[in-house]
Formats: structure tokens, C-alpha cells, sequence
């Protein structure tokens, strides 16, 4: 239901990425709203996050180098609680001077995302 209404925007890790940053920095740009969902559910979904893939830090690098400094929100859906958890807002900015490589940003992430899940 979640999805529902939503235009999904495949993601690969391949040569492909870069046809999935232009068609999202499309999106953004005309004014629409980018959820990103960037775990690695490869060997299924986990209790707990084990990995996030860092190209959502990338695209986020590409709207900060086009002035853009975007508000930034981890989220969760407590299936358990009925409940759907949002973090404080962060800016890319304070996450790339704190953090400094798409790595670091993304396990910060996920640590962060593993936090709300036991909240």
C-alpha cells in the first residue's frame, strides 16, 4: 500500500546508475519528492541493517554541487508497532564534513536506522 501511487525509479549497481541519478535528478528538479531505499536486500530482508549502498550519498553530492543542501530524514516502519519513525532532519552538508566518504555517510546510516528499529 505504501507504494501505491508512487513512480519507482529502478536503481542498479552497474553502468546503469548513471541513467537512474538523471532520471531522479529529473524528479527532484521538477519539484518532486525522492525517497531513496538504498539496503542491500540481496541476501534478504535482516532484523537489523547490515549494509547500505552509499549511492544515495552520491546523488546527494550532486545536488550539493548544484547549490542544493537538501534536507535529509532516516525512516523506519515498525511493522510490529503500527508505527513509522522519522529522525531529526539532517543536511548533506553536516553529514559530508562529519563523515567525509559516501562509505562512511552510509554506515553512519545505517547505524542510525538500526538505532530507530530498537526505539
Amino acid at each position: 500500500m505504501f507504494y501505491k501511487g508512487m513512480r519507482l525509479i529502478a536503481t542498479y549497481t552497474d553502468y546503469r546508475l548513471l541513467s537512474t541519478m538523471k532520471r531522479s535528478m529529473k524528479e527532484f528538479e521538477e519539484g518532486k519528492d525522492i525517497i531513496i531505499y538504498p539496503e542491500d536486500s540481496s541476501n534478504g530482508y535482516k532484523e537489523k541493517l547490515e549494509y547500505l549502498h552509499p549511492g544515495f550519498a552520491s546523488f546527494y553530492e550532486m545536488l550539493y554541487q548544484k547549490g542544493k543542501d537538501i534536507p535529509i530524514y532516516v525512516t523506519f516502519l515498525n511493522k510490529r508497532k503500527n508505527l513509522f519513525i522519522v529522525s531529526e532532519k539532517m543536511h548533506y552538508s553536516e553529514l559530508k564534513e562529519k563523515y567525509g566518504s559516501f562509505e562512511e555517510i552510509a554506515e553512519q546510516m545505517r547505524l542510525l536506522l538500526n538505532s530507530l528499529m530498537d526505539n
